[in-house]
């Protein structure tokens, strides 16, 4: 009978931190995170090679590899993300968990934002944050 990978493994797992101005928001050992990198989704796993990330807004999802546990999900606004072997950190604008997240409010605040609010990218901004229209969408989809 196969089972599920262990967090309590250190080699089926790493140290995943999720920090912000205010607050660590998550701390503990992990089996996977996906985040939302500015070139794309990408999924880290134990033993990833070192890099360093800019964050889009998005969901972070995180799993702990324990049987039938769903993901963590938590919704950020940008950042950057150090990943190393044994290691990945978040350093977050924002995050919150998305079951927070009251999808009728965001869509209002986005139906209220002008026409003409800054346009839809996917480059972060010569001002280091990221449009509001943006950071919205990403929070509903």
């Amino acid at each position: 009978m196969a089972t599920e990978p262990s967090v309590s493994s250190h080699a089926a797992s790493f140290h995943l931190e999720l920090v912000t101005p205010e607050k660590i928001v998550f701390n503990r050992r992990v089996a996977a995170v996906t985040l939302p990198a500015s070139e794309g989704v990408m999924q880290i796993l134990p033993g990833h090679a070192p890099v360093i990330l800019a964050l889009r807004p998005g969901v972070v999802d995180i799993l702990d590899g324990a049987a039938k546990t769903p993901p963590e999900k938590f919704f950020v606004e940008g950042g950057f993300a150090e990943i190393s072997q044994d290691r990945c950190v978040l350093l977050l604008e924002n995050a919150v968990t998305t079951s927070s997240i009251d999808p009728k409010s965001v869509a209002e605040r986005l139906a209220a934002l002008p026409p003409d609010a800054a346009p839809l990218s996917t480059e972060l901004p010569a001002t280091g944050h990221w449009p509001a229209r943006l950071v919205l969408q990403a929070m509903i989809e």
